[in-house]
């Protein structure tokens, strides 16, 4: 479980480092609106929180 947990949890970290960093060049890929790349922006501490416990949480309950 311990390496499982690991794993995972440098799973969350590359993911939400890509995300967290390059989230106006995501939100550039499906929309050219400056409102939905703002909206999304603002969207994406939220996001980021939750794909972590969904990592956590899917290792955990076994």
């Amino acid at each position: 479980m311990a390496v499982t947990l690991k794993l995972a949890i440098l799973a969350v970290l590359i993911v939400d480092t890509a995300l967290g960093f390059g989230h106006k060049y995501w939100a550039n890929l499906f929309s050219d609106n400056a409102e939905i790349i703002h909206k999304f922006s603002s969207m994406t501490p939220l996001l980021l929180v939750s794909i972590l416990f969904d990592f956590i949480q899917g290792i955990l309950s076994g």
